[in-house]
């Protein structure tokens, strides 16, 4: 599937990285190693602008694209 970040790719298939990708990456790679070192202690991690971290509280599996209802985010 074109475009899909996930896919994995096999040796000899051509890749186009852009570079707020490979700057994305970086970043999320350092504060996973900073977080392993301090010992687990929270992250630094700053998401790219526009990220929304979700997590499913409802009680089951969901396919993707299932709609869900918004509470109130953590931490806030």
């Amino acid at each position: 599937m074109a475009g899909d970040w996930s896919k994995r790719v096999s040796q000899g298939d051509p890749v186009r990285l852009t570079a707020q990708w490979y700057n994305n990456v970086t970043q999320a790679a350092r504060a996973n190693l900073s977080n392993r070192a301090m010992g687990g202690a929270p992250s630094k991690y700053t998401p790219p602008e526009g990220l929304v971290w979700v997590q499913n509280n409802s009680g089951g599996d969901r396919a993707e694209f299932d709609v869900m209802g918004i509470d109130t985010p953590p931490n806030s």
